[in-house]
């Protein structure tokens, strides 16, 4: 081919042009926010209303405990009493003189408990003053102290139903906790897959933005070459229908940022610029792709291993520990109730004095013990609405148990799949990573023989066409690895650490790029 004075400055020109897109990146004269995965989590953990709300929860558990163990605490009781009776002259038969009336002050003390057993206690002590117009002596004191001990045999003994709603009250203010721990790695995780959503979709938008650039430098020179009818029309053509279709390409890229973006803004609760940019340090991108090649079977052992300790298999287990106590204690009230009640008591009297000399009868003339004992049995106790209680209490400990083994299958088919999808990934990465290199070799070659004139622009155009789908190609195949690895430290429950002092989640940033194993 005979080439012009003429057409060699326009090659001259179409190569300077081609370099210029080649050998450089696109830069940015806005100035850009940063957003690192470690601040958008922190975020996220700071905002995220669902946490928000289970903290609430935990609070509510943990008073409900509280006011469980209200039961068996003692109960101190003051009471004061005033009575006066009356009855007239023509009641009282022929020796009354002046009717009769009577005045009573009572005072007591009183310190009572119910055991986890099931035995109530109470003790008192009781000051009354009798003032008697019609009876001899006129003026009673008296002082009484006494010791009651009430056994519940059958329901009330042993594992009653008070004993079972603290247990049950104990294991559900720690399902609490640990539901609270798992919203929280929950958060994790979908902070994390966002952050590498929209930092993926950034690159993939950048990789359109140099890919056009080429292709418009491209158009450019064709047009140029068709003017000197170095080439055909039809060929300039081509070049505009591939830049059309460039143009489709970064518009749907940009779709993909403002989905991601928005994603990001629901998991932080934090509205973003429109120039911000994720970005991930060299060391951490180095530490994420030096995993080695394979994982094999002793690491799907271990996997699953760490993987039944999740803090919602955690959770659902104390719930369901929370459900048979309350089963346990459902049982007991179907039995039948006896009640046992004994009282020891002594009492002292100081009659006919004007003055409070309570303990002065002691020895004297009425003063003593009394002991007495009381049995009743209650006919309608353990019948229809306690079995029907029972019924309810044994359903929630089943609904529990088939949901604590349903969760146990799901956590081990999601570990195994998430091990599996990272153990390919890491394959798919390494070689579209040597796909994207061979592409780069091959338009640089294509790039020289074009310089020496023995290639022409449009073999050039078509080569960095490949070398552009190698590079989206393996940005895919990144996303892939580092969700994989994230899937992973979240169906194992390992994505959050929790601080020994505080009992708190506590977020370490190289636990988001890291397998535990």
């Amino acid at each position: 081919m005979t080439i012009t004075r003429q057409g060699s400055r326009l090659r001259i020109v179409v190569i300077t042009a081609i370099i210029t897109v080649i050998a450089t990146h696109p830069a940015s004269s806005v100035a850009v926010e940063v957003l690192t995965l470690d601040a958008t989590v922190r975020q996220a953990l700071a905002h995220a209303g669902n946490l928000r709300v289970v903290r609430q929860d935990q609070k509510i558990a943990d008073a409900a405990m509280a006011d469980a163990s209200m039961a068996f605490s003692p109960s101190l009781a003051i009471s004061a009493g005033y009575a006066r009776t009356s009855i007239p002259l023509d009641t009282l038969g022929s020796n009354s003189i002046g009717g009769y009336r009577s005045t009573n002050w009572t005072s007591s003390l009183s310190l009572s408990r119910l055991f986890p057993q099931g035995v109530k206690t109470s003790a008192s002590i009781g000051l009354n003053r009798i003032d008697d117009t019609y009876n001899y002596p006129a003026l009673v004191n008296q002082g009484v102290v006494s010791l009651t001990i009430d056994v519940p045999l059958f329901e009330g003994l042993g594992f009653n139903e008070t004993r079972a709603e603290l247990a049950a009250s104990k294991k559900l203010s720690e399902s609490a906790w640990m539901d609270m721990f798992y919203q929280a790695s929950l958060t994790t995780y979908q902070a994390t897959r966002a952050f590498w959503t929209y930092y993926y979709a950034c690159r993939r938008h950048e990789a359109d933005i140099e890919q056009r650039k080429l292709a418009q430098n491209v158009l450019e020179a064709a047009a140029a070459l068709a003017s000197t009818a170095e080439i055909s029309q039809s060929k300039v053509d081509q070049s505009k229908a591939y830049l059309k279709k460039l143009d489709a390409q970064m518009l749907v890229s940009k779709i993909v940022i403002d989905d991601a973006k928005a994603t990001l803004e629901q998991v932080t609760g934090v509205r973003m610029s429109d120039t911000i940019d994720a970005r991930v340090s060299a060391a951490d991108s180095t530490l994420i792709f030096s995993l080695k090649d394979s994982l094999g079977e002793s690491d799907l052992t271990r996997a699953l291993a760490v993987g039944r300790s999740r803090y919602d298999l955690r959770a659902l287990d104390a719930a369901a520990e929370a459900a048979l106590y309350r089963l346990r204690g459902a049982r007991n009230r179907k039995k039948p109730r006896l009640d046992v009640s004994v009282n020891l008591g002594y009492t002292t009297l100081n009659e006919g004095a004007a003055g409070n000399d309570y303990l002065a009868a002691i020895g004297r003339t009425s003063p003593g013990m009394n002991i007495g004992a009381q049995l009743t049995y209650y006919f309608m106790e353990g019948q229809t609405g306690d079995q029907a209680n029972y019924a309810r209490r044994l359903a929630e400990r089943d609904r529990y148990a088939i949901q604590l083994e349903d969760q146990k299958n799901t956590v081990n088919s999601s570990v195994s799949a998430a091990l599996s999808r990272v153990s390919h990934a890491i394959g798919i990465v390494r070689s579209q990573r040597q796909r994207r290199d061979l592409y780069r070799k091959l338009r640089d070659i294509e790039y020289r023989k074009f310089r020496l004139g023995l290639s022409s622009l449009f073999d050039l155009q078509d080569i960095s066409d490949s070398f552009s789908d190698a590079v989206s190609d393996q940005i895919d195949s990144e996303l892939s690895l580092v969700t994989a690895i994230v899937d992973v430290r979240f169906t194992t429950g390992t994505i959050l650490d929790e601080d020994p002092a505080t009992n708190e989640p506590v977020l370490e940033a190289e636990r988001l790029i890291t397998l535990p194993l």
